[in-house]
């Protein structure tokens, strides 16, 4: 990867390269030549584009469910250490052959300072509220409200847009996912001095399923505090991990252990298998951890003899492939 900003390679590359996660794509090796920085970062086996994709309906529950959560894990590191990704989307967004979910491309990357206004990157569809009416001061929040996109868009496949124009997509969120705040209308005027800031009615939506067209209620309340119009109430990614979309069952407490073999899978190069229980297992006898592949016959059933047979004609050996010429063959006399 190369650095595409001057921001970048002078504030976060020295941070960047400590920056250690198991949801964070790493950084093998970094140099500079001719002025521009370089990152060479570790090879991973595709993105959660490319799952999207194959599944025009929308990803699974359960693989959904363990996506958005690995995704906000890297991101809620990363905002811990005061790093704005500012690019969060699908295509961001790496998978290793385990399945572990990597946040990538960090090239937009930016060490957040008090106050400091930023210019906005990536791509409309994912850009939040503020960014879009050129507000300029973003904090995390800004990739807070992508990380609600990109959950929609792995959900429904569609990227929420509303025009081809960031005029266009500001008059589209305002009319479908909230009206603008006061500070956001205000630089609206600022940056499009002959147009009205989109002031249509405001209908509240019957329901949030409704509302992002999500089947669960759950999931559709996390989109909603992803997609706060206002970015002082917009849920951390902290807060997020602790949404009921992961707790009602447990699943945040039982995930991360199944986490932890994926990690160790992929950093001993041993691939997992889907077991009969629905949890995942190391084709290695010697993986250690509770979902370790077993030699017992429940999970390795023995194979009836039938299933091996090989007919006799299948292993004929013609004469001509065996003729041992004369002058091999050395008898001794007795």
């Amino acid at each position: 990867m190369v650095s595409p900003s001057p921001e970048f390679s002078r504030a976060t590359s020295d941070v960047l390269v400590r920056l250690h996660h198991d949801n964070l794509v790493k950084i093998v090796s970094h140099f500079k030549e001719d002025g521009r920085l370089y990152c060479v970062f570790e090879l991973m086996d595709r993105s959660v584009w490319n799952d999207v994709k194959q599944q025009p309906q929308g990803l699974e529950s359960d693989l959904l469910r363990k996506y958005v959560f690995q995704m906000l894990r890297g991101m809620e590191y990363l905002h811990s250490v005061n790093v704005l990704h500012r690019d969060i989307k699908p295509q961001n967004l790496l998978v290793s052959c385990s399945g572990v979910v990597k946040v990538a491309d960090l090239g937009l990357g930016l060490l957040l300072k008090k106050r400091q206004k930023i210019s906005d990157y990536g791509p409309q569809w994912f850009l939040s509220a503020e960014a879009l009416t050129a507000d300029g001061f973003y904090t995390t929040s800004h990739d807070v409200w992508a990380i609600g996109r990109t959950i929609l868009c792995m959900a429904r496949l569609l990227t929420f847009s509303g025009g081809d124009s960031r005029f266009d997509h500001i008059h589209w969120i305002a009319s479908n996912v909230g009206p603008l705040t006061v500070t956001q209308e205000e630089a609206f005027i600022r940056k499009y001095p002959y147009n009205m800031p989109p002031r249509k009615p405001w209908l509240h939506p019957p329901s949030l399923e409704w509302k992002y067209k999500l089947r669960d209620p759950l999931l559709a309340q996390l989109v909603e505090a992803c997609l706060n119009m206002n970015p002082k109430h917009r849920a951390t990614c902290s807060e997020l991990l602790c949404h009921e979309f992961f707790t009602c069952d447990s699943f945040h407490q039982r995930f991360p252990l199944q986490l932890a073999v994926m990690v160790q899978a992929d950093q001993q190069g041993v691939p997992l298998i889907q077991l009969p229980d629905g949890t995942q297992g190391s084709l290695d006898p010697d993986t250690a951890g509770p979902h370790k592949a077993s030699s017992s016959p429940e999970i390795y059933p023995s194979i009836p003899p039938e299933a091996v047979c090989i007919p006799p004609e299948a292993v004929c050996i013609p004469p001509e492939a065996v003729c041992i010429p004369p002058e091999a063959v050395s008898i001794t006399p007795d």
